[in-house]
């Protein structure tokens, strides 16, 4: 690009001498001799354009790749080392969005632009030196347009920028509405209520609110483009006119005329793409310091996830002191002011009503959250952000919002821990999952879920899968969240009749709104409002007559003998 940057000075140093040898041996017998040699040069500089705009191609595509590349990982990277709760945070999620909309070709224009800047100022430069024998004016006049395109572009991009991060949580809940409508897992919904309809006029209705935002800043800066066009023309103008000048007083022959003309009009060309690429980068580095890099900064202060075993805390008993939790843009607290001891080997069941907290609990002990006050102890150490990281590699969970993964069956279980994926036939027999194994047509290496063509499960052979994964590592702590919702009552049968076997030896908490399962835990917490309001066995819960005395019987008259209210006798 830099070597195209000569081009249009030894174009017009040729095109000079090609007129001027034609007019002069014009009528002569070899005539052809004179103007060969700048017909050929001319010819010569239109092959190396050529194979200069030939060569950026496969540079430019090489270059773009890399860096879309670089730009993806460093945004997962962020991502996955991020706090679970800021990830699950609005304002994460918009940051989240603008940084992904940054790409490769936006950080390679950059490349470009600077690039072209640095050629078409180049060209600028040399073709105003070519000029300037013929008057100063005719050489700076296309520098005022230039100046004055600059200056609009880049308040329009300024304008531009602003209006596109204002509007990011309007574009994410368009994209959110075109989600449900193509989501498999939304369709049935959509289809049953006949929501379809509805979706589709909210989506358009959300995208041409941003078009019309769009809209009118493109009506402004066309209006001010006419008005800079105009301009720009009658400096051309003028500047034609002190060449014809030159050509009536006979400072300046035909040829020069001609040259001068067409030289004049690649120079204001390369003001205007000078002034246009400097836009072009300050509106794409405004993208990039913006969203993409200040997003990558939020990773500056964040460890990366340790080796097994890499500073974990050792074990023993799991202590939280006074400690309290806030979802990002809540009010109220989902845990305050926990204070708890569960000693090592203990198991611990985990009860009470919906949005009691019994879930913040756990990731909290799973060290997922940083506690918004109160401190998280194992084994008499503090869970420091550093130590949080560590710890969750020698923890394990299966959470009632599991992950199914379109993947083959052995890597949905060997996930659990990738260092040895030879437990995978052992850990599917510790969570029920050696049955659904064995009804699929390729055993562990079937592919599961249709997203690539694979066989789907139900609902409870995934989560039999899932907790098969949580039985992969040989975990201090093991973490049960409703691992039984989704199975039949034979199915949920056997994992709590193997439910001590599986937890023998490791710290457990197991959460059930099944109140019966609980009764094979050593100790039993009821959490109410984010506090516990009571702690023992089933037998000591029962005699106090409390809240989990009440639970119990809301669920035991469903097996009792007797008709329910409403049966009538029948």
């Amino acid at each position: 690009m830099l070597v195209e940057g000569l081009l249009p000075a030894l174009t017009f140093v040729v095109t000079r001498h090609l007129v001027d040898a034609i007019t002069a041996s014009i009528g002569h017998a070899r005539w052809w001799a004179a103007v060969a040699p700048w017909l050929a040069a001319l010819v010569a500089l239109r092959l190396v354009s050529a194979a200069g705009t030939a060569l950026q191609a496969p540079l430019t595509t090489e270059i773009r790749e890399r860096l879309e590349v670089w730009a993806h990982e460093g945004v997962m990277a962020v991502s996955a080392a991020a706090d679970l709760a800021e990830l699950q945070s609005g304002p994460f999620q918009d940051a989240l969005a603008r940084a992904t909309w940054v790409s490769g070709v936006q950080m390679v224009n950059v490349l470009f632009y600077l690039t072209q800047s640095a050629s078409s100022l180049f060209s600028a430069l040399s073709l105003s030196a070519v000029l300037l024998p013929y008057g100063a004016g005719v050489s700076l006049l296309p520098l005022v347009g230039g100046v004055a395109t600059y200056l609009r572009e880049n308040r329009f991009a300024a304008e531009q920028y602003d209006y596109d991060t204002g509007q990011v949580r309007l574009r994410r809940r368009r994209d959110a509405l075109a989600g449900m409508l193509t989501d498999r897992a939304a369709a049935k919904e959509v289809r049953l209520w006949g929501a379809a309809g509805a979706w589709i006029d909210l989506w358009e209705n959300h995208w041409w609110q941003l078009v019309r935002g769009q809209r009118a800043i493109e009506v402004r800066k066309a209006r001010t483009a006419t008005g800079l066009d105009l301009g720009r023309a009658l400096l051309y103008g003028a500047a034609l006119v002190l060449l014809l000048t030159d050509v009536a007083h006979g400072r300046a022959a035909i040829g020069a005329y001609i040259a001068a003309t067409a030289a004049l009009l690649q120079l204001e060309g390369s003001w205007n793409w000078v002034s246009t690429a400097l836009q072009e980068v300050g509106s794409d580095m405004r993208r990039l310091r913006g969203d993409l890099f200040a997003f990558l900064e939020r990773g500056a202060g964040m460890h990366g996830l340790p080796e097994p075993g890499n500073g974990a805390p050792g074990g023993g008993d799991i202590e939280l002191d006074g400690v309290s939790f806030t979802y990002p843009g809540q009010e109220r607290a989902a845990l305050n002011g926990v204070t708890l001891r569960i000693p090592a080997g203990q198991r611990v069941g985990v009860v009470g009503p919906n949005g009691a907290g019994k879930s913040t609990l756990a990731r909290l002990l799973l060290g997922l959250y940083r506690p918004a006050e109160g401190t998280v102890r194992v084994g008499g150490v503090a869970l420091t952000d550093e130590r949080r990281r560590a710890w969750w590699r020698t923890c394990s969970a299966v959470f009632q919002d599991f992950t199914r993964y379109h993947l083959t069956a052995r890597e949905n279980i060997a996930f659990g821990d990738l260092g040895r994926p030879e437990r995978v036939a052992q850990a599917a027999e510790s969570g029920g999952a050696t049955a659904v194994l064995a009804e699929l047509p390729e055993g562990q290496d079937s592919l599961l879920g249709p997203t690539f063509g694979g066989r789907d499960l139900s609902g409870g052979q995934w989560q039999r899968l899932a907790t098969a994964r949580a039985f992969m590592p040989e975990a201090a702590l093991v973490v049960l969240d409703e691992p039984t919702a989704a199975l039949d009552p034979l199915a949920e049968t056997g994992v709590y009749e193997r439910f001590a076997d599986l937890t023998r030896g490791r710290t457990a908490i197991l959460i059930s709104h099944r109140l019966a399962s609980a009764r094979q835990c050593d100790r039993i917490l009821v959490l109410e409002a984010g506090r516990i309001v009571e702690d023992g066995t089933h037998a000591e819960l029962l005699a106090r007559g409390g809240l989990y005395a009440r639970l119990w019987a809301g669920q035991a008259q469903w097996y009792a003998d007797a008709p329910l209210q409403g049966e009538g006798g029948m």
